[in-house]
C-alpha cells in the first residue's frame, strides 16, 4: 500500500532515520573522543565536538549499512521502516557530513588527527 500524504511519509522516514540511531553503540565511541581529548590537552572544545560528532556520525553510517544489508540483501531483519533509496540517500548524507567533519578536523587540528579519524567510516 502506498503512502499517499507527504506529512505520513515524513513521519515514516523520520522514524526510520532515528531506529538506527542506538545510544548503546554511539556513547561509548563518543565517550571515548571526549576522553582522547582530554589526553591530548591542547585540543578546543570545538575540535572535541568536531571528533566527537564524526565519530557519531561512523557509527550511525554503519548502522545504516548494517540495516540495509540485513533487511534488503539478507532477508533476516523482518522490519525496516526505510525503502533502499532512503538508506542509500542517509548513508550518502552521514559520509558527507563525516567527511566536512575530517575536514574540519585538519584546518583546525592538522592532517594527523584527520587522517586517523577518516578510516572510521570504512
Amino acid at each position: 500500500m502506498q503512502e499517499r500524504s507527504h506529512p505520513t511519509r515524513l513521519r515514516r522516514t523520520t522514524r526510520g532515520l532515528a531506529a538506527h540511531v542506538q545510544p548503546v553503540f554511539l556513547l561509548p565511541g563518543i565517550a571515548m573522543s571526549f576522553f582522547g581529548v582530554l589526553l591530548a590537552g591542547d585540543a578546543t572544545v570545538t575540535t572535541a565536538v568536531v571528533h566527537a560528532l564524526a565519530i557519531g556520525l561512523a557509527v550511525y553510517v554503519a548502522h545504516l549499512k548494517d540495516g540495509y544489508v540485513d533487511h534488503y540483501v539478507r532477508g533476516e531483519d523482518a522490519e525496516n521502516p526505510l525503502a533502499p533509496t532512503e538508506i542509500l540517500v542517509a548513508i550518502f548524507a552521514a559520509s558527507a557530513a563525516f567527511v566536512g567533519c575530517v575536514g574540519s578536523l585538519w584546518a583546525a587540528a592538522g592532517p594527523v588527527p584527520a587522517v586517523l579519524t577518516a578510516p572510521l567510516v570504512v
